[in-house]
């Protein structure tokens, strides 16, 4: 690590020089086994430390949360005895869970979006969990800021899949360098209204970043995948957090995530999120520096940032939620708007 370019949030210098970073050798060693098989990574990807607990199956989800799991016809085109309740018109996207395509739902005429878990997961208890999981917290979340789901079912080959608004636009995180501090800053606040929603129900994101956010053509702004999502109650629509795994991406991630500190992680691993997205908006970097995966991973751990000579009011409010101590941040997403709000009165 180059000592000149990086400093930890809680030694910004306010009078000049930077403190230098010295690696912990008991920090490397202990980011090293926890996250050994994501070293091989970007840092801009979603990595997990762990898949969660077992015993947290499909059925259990769809009982506790009252899910009700219906039978549809889904098929690339209409069948012989019939329309299918969702025609697959074109692949949009595949991730780790599943497969997104652009499709026909029959019964209003429209085009939307469909999710389908992959085919080599559909039979396992823990990744239909983890599916249902993320249907039934973004369901619940009714805010115009998270993307609204249609319909949850099953295919006539036993995939569960779910429907939902395709949205039109673009990833925050191609077009934010050529929007004005003051646009990115409402994206921003309004970001933070879905998740000040989400933990008004006891739920965490714990992957805020702007990929996730989708901009749409007519001013639309979607908090999207809330696959990592955990309830901070047991009972809740999303994953209890001791079942939830345990992830992020190495550029944004907290310290109490790098480290696997199950009995820290909470509502503060949101706020350190929105203040990286904040870092990001006024200083046009990332907020761990780092090449490679290990490297990030480790600056997380040690809570070290991206070093930049950018300094004012802003960057004083996405430092304070970027505090070590998650006790050290904003308390709440309300608090940390109403910091942005009032240099947004005053600038």
């Amino acid at each position: 690590m180059s000592e000149s370019s990086e400093r930890t949030a809680d030694s910004y210098p306010r009078d000049g020089g930077p403190r230098r970073c010295v690696v912990d050798p008991g920090i490397d060693a202990e980011v090293s086994r926890l996250w050994g098989d994501s070293f091989t990574g970007s840092c801009e990807l979603t990595v997990k430390l762990t898949d969660g607990d077992d015993a947290n199956s499909s059925w259990e989800i769809a009982t506790r949360t009252g899910i009700g799991i219906r039978r549809r016809e889904v098929g690339q085109v209409e069948t012989p005895e019939g329309t299918s309740d969702y025609e697959l018109v074109s692949q949009l996207g595949e991730g780790g869970m599943g497969t997104v395509y652009a499709a026909r739902q029959s019964a209003i005429d429209r085009l939307i979006a469909l999710k389908m878990i992959r085919p080599d997961l559909a039979e396992d208890e823990r990744s239909r969990s983890k599916f249902l999981a993320e249907a039934a917290v973004t369901g619940d979340l009714d805010h115009p800021n998270v993307v609204p789901i249609y319909d949850l079912g099953e295919g006539g080959d036993g995939r569960l899949f779910y429907a939902m608004k395709q949205v039109q636009g673009d990833p925050w995180d191609q077009v934010m360098p050529g929007k004005s501090q003051a646009e990115n800053l409402e994206i921003l606040l309004r970001v933070a209204d879905a998740v000040a929603c989400a933990h008004a129900r006891g739920v965490i994101h714990k992957d805020l970043k702007p990929h996730n956010v989708m901009l749409g053509p007519f001013g639309e702004v979607y908090v999207m995948d809330w696959g990592l999502a955990a309830s901070l109650a047991e009972q809740g629509k999303a994953m209890p957090l001791s079942h939830a795994p345990v992830g992020g991406t190495p550029r944004y991630m907290p310290p109490e995530v790098a480290l696997g500190r199950v009995d820290k992680i909470g509502y503060g691993v949101d706020i350190y999120l929105l203040g990286g997205i904040l870092f990001n908006i006024v200083c046009g970097e990332h907020v761990h520096p780092g090449e490679d995966s290990r490297t990030c991973l480790l600056n997380a751990a040690m809570n070290v940032l991206t070093e930049t000579e950018t300094t004012g009011e802003l960057m004083d409010i996405a430092l304070k939620a970027l505090s070590e101590d998650p006790a050290d941040r904003y308390p709440d997403v309300k608090s940390f708007q109403a910091a942005i709000r009032d240099y947004q009165a005053h600038a």
